[in-house]
């Protein structure tokens, strides 16, 4: 489940990602443990363009 929160912050806008990966058992909670490094670099590339695409939408 992914939740995204958008604030204002003065003349910007913050967008903050919660995710929680929930119902794992056994050897998938375990490889879910060892890939959350890399499943949490992947989202934080995925804000990282969704910055670019609305920034060079609104220019």
């Amino acid at each position: 489940m992914y939740t995204y929160t958008v604030q204002s912050a003065g003349n910007e806008t913050e967008v903050t990602l919660h995710g929680k990966i929930r119902g794992l058992t056994g050897l998938a909670k375990f490889f879910g443990k060892m890939l959350g490094g890399t499943f949490e670099k992947a989202c934080a590339k995925d804000l990282d363009a969704l910055k670019n695409y609305l920034e060079n939408e609104s220019n």
